[in-house]
């Protein structure tokens, strides 16, 4: 797939979005990035299932260069629910061509054993992997593969925020006056943890790549040369150093043998010692599993 090719597509979906340009333009060479991606997984008319599309911007791109896209989102992020945000989603789904499902990862995905499924930017906010990742390889063909993007937790600027004091999580005033149920970051991987979930998930051909975007979009927007040197050096150590560099997109694909992975006291354990230090009455693993699916049900119903 040619550059020119999704630069067309860009151009196409930076003209219909319905929230101003900047939120498509703003991120064109991550969308370059993403979409160069899938197309070394993928032929041109395969299908996608993009989990946790939002505003399905980068879905479109991919539906104008020729995929069959399906996108799932909830659409209940706090912007989407002003006035009638969600309806101008709808709409240009439905004029991107996208087949977009209305609906929480946590309630299921189609299992239509689609070619590819990607998550991007969105496994930081899920508060169980185990079964956010379980539903998507559970929609992929054998053999599929599935795409995940997400920050790097020890990206070099967050060791910097870190060395000023700074906080490199959600900031405090977000969570003081969040409105609603909390949607941002719950928790960001370091490398070696996005690999380990995507092991425990059963995941074959694992593969994580790191990218550098900070300096490209920094640099656009400043004209001092002081910054713009500071910025180049960012460069060159993130190039030596892959940690430290800002996003990673992990590759992974289904195998014949594919199985989800089951809760497990006995792993829970091995994190949470209070479960088997306090389990006084000797009640089994199940009972203990029944005991905690149905009071966290209780909580959110």
């Amino acid at each position: 797939m040619d550059r020119s090719d999704i630069e067309s597509a860009l151009d196409t979906v930076i003209e219909e979005f319905p929230f101003g340009r900047q939120y498509v333009a703003g991120k064109r060479e991550w969308i370059h990035t993403i979409i160069k991606q899938i197309d070394s997984h993928t032929s041109i008319g395969d299908s996608i299932l993009s989990v946790g599309c939002g505003p399905c911007d980068i879905e479109a791109v991919l539906s104008q260069l020729g995929y069959d896209v399906t996108a799932v989102d909830d659409l209940n992020d706090q912007w989407h629910l002003i006035g009638n945000n969600q309806t101008r989603i709808r709409e240009f789904a439905d004029k991107m061509g996208i087949d977009l499902i209305v609906a929480s990862a946590g309630e299921g995905l189609p299992s239509d054993d689609y070619d590819l499924v990607t998550a991007i930017e969105v496994l930081e906010h899920v508060d169980s992997p185990r079964v956010f990742l379980n539903d998507c390889v559970n929609s992929l063909a054998t053999g599929g593969t599935i795409l995940v993007t997400t920050p790097n937790s020890v990206r070099l600027t967050n060791r910097i925020r870190t060395l000023f004091g700074r906080s490199t999580g959600v900031g405090a005033g977000f969570i003081y006056w969040n409105i609603g149920k909390f949607r941002s970051h719950i928790k960001e991987y370091t490398p070696s943890e996005l690999e380990q979930i995507a092991e425990y998930t059963g995941l074959t051909n694992i593969n994580i790549e790191l990218k550098t975007l900070t300096p490209k979009k920094a640099q656009e927007q400043t004209d001092s040369y002081l910054i713009k040197m500071l910025l180049t050096l960012y460069q060159v150590v993130t190039r030596i150093r892959p940690t430290f560099r800002d996003k990673q997109i992990l590759t992974g694909k289904k195998p014949v043998t594919w199985k989800s992975t089951e809760a497990s006291i006995e792993q829970f354990s091995r994190y949470y010692p209070h479960m088997a230090n306090y389990n006084l009455d000797n009640v089994n693993d199940d009972e203990i599993k029944d005991a905690i699916f149905s009071a966290h049900k209780n909580e959110d119903s």
